[in-house]
């Protein structure tokens, strides 16, 4: 539990830097935080960018699928301000 706090803690950091005008690249293997906590969404596969945008036009199963594959549930949440944020569910059909 500590460690999802801290890693929280840090982006809220990081977007107070950014609010306040500071460049921030984050690489992060963490969709739903990049979700949270972003502007926009670089998707990478090979070494090489495979799209770029906001979260709410990366994380769909038409972008990620051909990259991950079929492995992901998609849902939204509101962030309160009537803005909608991607969430990103690792999921396993047995």
């Amino acid at each position: 539990f500590s460690r999802v706090l801290f890693r929280s803690g840090l982006f809220h950091l990081l977007e107070r830097l950014a609010g306040d005008g500071h460049g921030v690249c984050v690489v992060t293997h963490d969709l739903n935080l990049a979700s949270q906590f972003s502007a926009g969404i670089a998707l990478m596969q090979e070494g090489r960018f495979v799209a770029s945008g906001p979260p709410g036009e990366i994380l769909t199963p038409q972008v990620l699928e051909p990259v991950y594959g079929e492995h992901f549930r998609y849902a939204s949440w509101s962030t309160g301000d009537d803005a909608e944020r991607p969430v990103v569910v690792p999921w396993s059909e047995r």
